[in-house]
């Protein structure tokens, strides 16, 4: 996580991206927040974040690998890949192609992590198509989404050839894995400092507590405090 060290605040404090983008353009705003207030605009729907809550990537959740880290171009791949375990009960496609936010943003803020394009996943839910947005994490819907990021497709995936991708089986993200946990230990306490003023701090800080628990974080650090005592004591006694 980038972080201003004057603050240690997270980069873009409060922002996204998208919301980078949103915040130079007057009218886009005015329009996103009246699609807010009519529910046009949404977080994930709640049914998706339990589904993420269940999912991991590396040592963490799926809904926290999910929204810690500003989506760029070492992670979009994974988060787009997480989120379809979320949404395979769902009929969706996922959407490769450029948009105003992900075109416009400067070069500088992200330097070699910079991204210019995108990746989304449509949703048909009823009679309407929701877009889940990387950049956003937010859900929208298709025709708003569109008015807002004028994408430019430059390819679609229907969701049946992900689901039925030979690759899809020999990972489902259902279990933690624990290889390499030192550096969760390592990363943790600064996420927990840094959710405070975290854009998506609502979503992430009870996540944390939850999933802390979940993996009994307390005894596995402690295990591993343990096991280093007893290395460096094996070592001593051997001079």
């Amino acid at each position: 996580m980038s972080t201003n060290k004057d603050d240690e605040s997270i980069q873009l404090e409060g922002e996204t991206v998208f919301f980078h983008h949103l915040s130079q353009d007057k009218e886009k705003l005015e329009r996103y927040q009246k699609a807010v207030s009519e529910g046009k605009i949404t977080d994930f729907d709640p049914t998706v974040l339990t589904k993420l809550r269940k999912l991991y990537y590396a040592f963490y959740s799926g809904l926290i690998y999910i929204y810690y880290e500003p989506t760029d171009f070492e992670n979009i791949a994974h988060k787009l890949e997480l989120l379809t375990y979320a949404l395979e009960d769902k009929k969706f496609q996922i959407v490769h192609g450029s948009t105003d936010s992900t075109r416009d943003i400067q070069f500088a803020r992200y330097g070699m992590k910079h991204l210019d394009y995108n990746s989304w996943i449509e949703v048909e839910e009823g009679q309407k198509t929701w877009v889940y947005d990387l950049f956003s994490l937010k859900r929208m819907e298709k025709g708003i989404y569109y008015q807002l990021e004028h994408p430019d497709v430059s390819k679609i995936i229907p969701g049946e050839a992900v689901i039925n991708h030979p690759a899809r089986a020999q990972e489902n993200y259902t279990n933690f894995h624990d290889g390499f946990i030192e550096i969760l230990f390592a990363e943790m306490p600064q996420m927990e400092k840094n959710v405070s003023h975290h854009p998506f701090k609502e979503i992430l800080s009870p996540e944390l507590m939850r999933f802390k628990a979940n993996i009994h974080y307390d005894d596995l650090l402690l295990k591993v405090k343990e096991e280093f005592v007893t290395i460096k004591e094996e070592y001593m006694n051997k001079k």
